[in-house]
Formats: C-alpha cells, sequence, structure tokens
C-alpha cells in the first residue's frame, strides 16, 4: 500500500475517489467537509461526504520523522438523501454504486474495507440513507 503524505491528501483520495466514481457520473449535488452547503429544497436526491480518520499507530520505526509510519483506520460516511416522495429505490441504487466504487479497492494509498448500509429514516422532507465506508491508510510521520 502506498504512503500517504498528510490528512489533507488522504480526504482528498477519498473524495476524489466519490467524485469521479459516483458523484459525476449521476450529476449528484454533493456537500463535502467545510463545503458550501448544497441547495436540498431544490434537489430531489442529493449526497454528504464526510471523513472521518480515527486514532492511528505506529507501524514502522526509522531515523527522523521522514521515515516513520502511522497506519490511520477511519470512515468515510456518505449520506443520501432522497425526497419523501421519491421512494427507496433511488437511494438504494445509488447506496449499492457507492458500495461498488469502494468495497475491497485499494487506491491511493487508501485501503477500502466492506461498506455497510443504514436507513437512517425520515430527515425533513428526506429519506436518508447512509453508507459507511471503513478504511486504512498508511501516514508519513
Amino acid at each position: 500500500m502506498a504512503v500517504i503524505a498528510s490528512y489533507e491528501a488522504l480526504h482528498l483520495a477519498i473524495q476524489d475517489r466519490f467524485e469521479t466514481l459516483v458523484a459525476t457520473p449521476e450529476s449528484l449535488a454533493t456537500e463535502y467537509d467545510n463545503s458550501p452547503p448544497v441547495a436540498k429544497k431544490t434537489s430531489e436526491l442529493w449526497a454528504r461526504l464526510s471523513v472521518r480518520p480515527g486514532e492511528g499507530r505506529q507501524v514502522s520505526t526509522g531515523a527522523g520523522t521522514s521515515s516513520r509510519t502511522f497506519r490511520i483506520p477511519g470512515v468515510a460516511i456518505v449520506q443520501i438523501f432522497v425526497a419523501v416522495t421519491t421512494g427507496m429505490q433511488v437511494a438504494q441504487d445509488l447506496a449499492d454504486k457507492v458500495r461498488v466504487a469502494f468495497q475491497g479497492v485499494s487506491a491511493a494509498g487508501v485501503l477500502y474495507r466492506f461498506p455497510s448500509q443504514t436507513n437512517a429514516g425520515r430527515s425533513g422532507g428526506f429519506w436518508q440513507v447512509n453508507v459507511t465506508i471503513p478504511f486504512q491508510a498508511d501516514l508519513l510521520g
């Protein structure tokens, strides 16, 4: 597995994969961490991607900080919102596309595990489905 240089690079690797394989092909309005909000009231389908690194551990030693490696686990959470009147099929289809884009893949220095899906229920005028994608990445220390 390749080594990532920073937390910013980790976030960008996950966001880029989501944009390339899910958001752009689906013309999906998407909110990212600390980005401007999506015009939710006019969209029947939209998503939010949040990257949450966890507590890492040192996996290699070396002379100096540039040669130490830390393994960082975490989760990426895709919250899918569809208008309540749309039905479940649209949300389920998109959740499956997210799962296929990430499950068991190692790309850009990030190893993705098997995603899980949760029907979170009604959120305002939207039905919410969450896809949780566990990952790990090696970060230079």
